[in-house]
C-alpha cells in the first residue's frame, strides 16, 4: 500500500515538472546582458548555426538604449521591410504631388 501511494505521488510530481528544456533569456557579452528577440532566442534554443547580431539601439523618444540580439535573417527582413515602406511612401508622395499639380493646372 505504501508503495502504491509513493508511486502516485511520484507520478503526480513528474506530471507537474517541466518537460521543456532551458530557454535562453539573456546573452552576456563582456559585462553587458542583451535580450534576444524571439527569432534569436529560438536560434539559440535550438542550437542553430545562424549568425546572431547583438547591438545597443536608442529607443525612439527616449535617451535610454536597449540591448537586443537578432538573427542575421531577421535583420535582413527588417531592413527590407523598412526600405519597402520608404519606397511606398515616396511613391504616394509623388502621386499626391502630381494630383495637386493636375488639379491646379488642368490644361497642362
Amino acid at each position: 500500500m505504501k508503495l502504491f501511494f509513493t508511486l502516485i505521488i511520484f507520478a503526480s510530481l513528474m506530471a507537474c515538472g517541466s518537460n521543456s528544456k532551458d530557454r535562453v533569456v539573456a546573452v552576456k557579452i563582456g559585462d553587458d546582458y542583451y535580450k534576444p528577440e524571439p527569432s534569436a532566442a529560438m536560434a539559440l534554443d535550438t542550437g542553430s548555426k545562424e549568425k546572431i547580431i547583438c547591438k545597443k539601439r536608442v529607443i525612439t523618444g527616449s535617451h535610454r538604449k536597449e540591448k537586443t540580439c537578432v538573427t542575421q535573417s531577421q535583420l535582413d527582413r527588417d531592413r527590407k521591410a523598412a526600405q519597402e515602406n520608404i519606397t511606398n511612401n515616396q511613391i504616394m508622395l509623388q502621386r499626391k504631388t502630381l494630383e495637386l499639380k493636375n488639379r491646379d493646372n488642368p490644361g497642362g
